[in-house]
């Protein structure tokens, strides 16, 4: 009987140790990382504070960010997110290597119909550098000044899509992300606008004009339950 009060005494004492190492309980869980989607009211206002649009989180892969692409030919060929004819997604995955943007333009599998386009598009990143991952199509997409400048002159029709990938991601980055134009002569009906996606499928529908712009920052949970911008 002496023992066994011995070993529940040990027991006991070791209790708080286990929540400080990672047991449960915790009172103080690590706070959860959001990317914070905002666009200016009109080309270059820079009021991005005053119109955010809500909070988004990235889809999750084991594998690398280009991986997840799963080029197919000339077009994107995941599953997810689900893409829309004739519109532009914007979107994060967290891979083996890291945080990357996507930027697809199109929906597989569609005819010339209800799926062409066109898109110039430019993304300025703050916070660090990154690079081109993936271009669909190739020569369509390029990294400028180092690193943090990536430009998008793209075309596609009916089965097919564009887009690009660009990562790893700083911690803490910043991007602005622009249309530089907007669709001319026939491809004018074809690109009807652009959305951001988060990973469980909410979107925030975009804008589309040329110049305007749409910030992605990361911020943490904690600073949206306290109100912070």
């Amino acid at each position: 009987m002496p023992i066994l009060l011995r070993k529940a005494k040990v027991a006991l004492c070791l209790l708080p140790l286990v929540a400080t190492l990672g047991g449960a309980p915790r009172e103080s869980p690590r706070p959860a990382l959001r990317i914070r989607v905002a666009q200016e009211s009109a080309p270059g206002a820079g009021d991005f504070d005053d119109h955010i649009l809500g909070f988004i989180e990235a889809l999750q892969t084991e594998g690398t960010a280009a991986a997840f692409y799963r080029m197919d030919y000339a077009r994107y060929g995941n599953t997810t997110p689900v893409l829309t004819p004739n519109k532009g997604h914007v979107f994060f995955v967290n891979g083996s290597d890291g945080v990357a943007l996507f930027v697809v333009f199109g929906s597989p599998n569609q005819n010339n119909v209800n799926n062409t386009g066109t898109a110039q598009t430019r993304w300025e990143l703050s916070g660090g550098t990154a690079s081109l991952l993936q271009s669909d199509d190739y020569g369509e997409a390029w990294a400028s000044d180092g690193g943090t400048v990536f430009t998008t002159n793209m075309s596609w029709l009916g089965a097919n899509t564009d887009g690009m990938v660009v990562g790893n991601l700083p911690v803490g980055f910043t991007i602005l992300g622009q249309f530089t134009a907007m669709p001319t002569d026939d491809e004018a009906d074809g690109m009807t606008g652009w959305l951001v996606i988060s990973a469980d499928g909410t979107a925030y529908p975009l804008s589309f004009v040329a110049g305007q712009r749409v910030r992605l920052d990361v911020k943490l949970v904690t600073d949206v339950q306290q109100g912070k911008p």
